[in-house]
């Protein structure tokens, strides 16, 4: 797993990867959101977009739950929703978003949750 440093977003196919770009995109909306940035904001969509993470890497042992399932599609669609987003309130709604599904992901019982590097 490499470390991502502010700018370089994580390449790879492990879990760890994946989360690691999906700490790196909601650093970049947040850049966005605060400098405004439309730039930063589209970066940290498209790399959002570009994370392909899958429910059934999350729950390694068994079947994911229709509540992981459910909660990776949220993510889709925030991406999707964050590419069309203008204006600060749009893209704060979005962001909101994006970290309440985050943490109820996280929470949810059986999902792997690789350690912070």
């Amino acid at each position: 797993m490499q470390l991502v440093r502010p700018g370089r977003k994580a390449e790879g196919t492990s879990l760890a990867d994946k989360m690691m770009r999906h700490r790196w995109a909601e650093a970049r909306m947040w850049e966005g959101l605060v400098g405004p940035s439309d730039s930063a904001w589209s970066a940290g969509i498209d790399a959002l977009n570009d994370s392909s993470l899958h429910p059934d890497m999350l729950t390694p042992d068994r079947s994911p739950s229709p509540e992981i399932t459910t909660l990776v599609a949220r993510v889709r669609t925030v991406g999707m929703r964050g590419s069309l987003a203008r204006g600060s309130r749009a893209r704060a709604r979005l962001y909101g978003e994006y970290l309440a599904t985050c943490a109820a992901c996280h929470a949810e019982p059986g999902v792997r949750v690789p350690p912070k590097s």
